[in-house]
């Protein structure tokens, strides 16, 4: 029971660092605008839904939490306000 508490903090530690990050290179490329705070919003709420899900389903695992976050931070990066700019400068073209 101990070792899962330790992958649940673990988690939530990979969550908080990846949302920092995201919030500050949103903030440094984009300004801070409604729609990055929206983004941060989904982020935190999705990393503490997973973090939540691997505290309490054993059969999720560390390694399939840390990979979802990841694919689902890729996902939300996708749609941030440079990307779809910088897509819609290339599809001008």
């Amino acid at each position: 029971m101990a070792k899962l508490r330790w992958q649940s903090l673990a988690l939530l530690g990979i969550v908080v660092l990846t949302t920092l990050q995201f919030s500050y290179f949103g903030f440094r490329t984009a300004g801070g605008d409604a729609y990055l705070v929206a983004q941060v919003a989904a982020l935190v709420f999705g990393g503490l839904l997973l973090t939540s899900l691997e505290h309490r389903y054993r059969k999720i695992g560390f390694a399939g939490a840390v990979i979802a976050f990841a694919l689902y931070t890729l996902m939300v990066t996708l749609y941030s306000k440079s990307v779809v700019e910088a897509l819609q400068q290339f599809f001008e073209r």
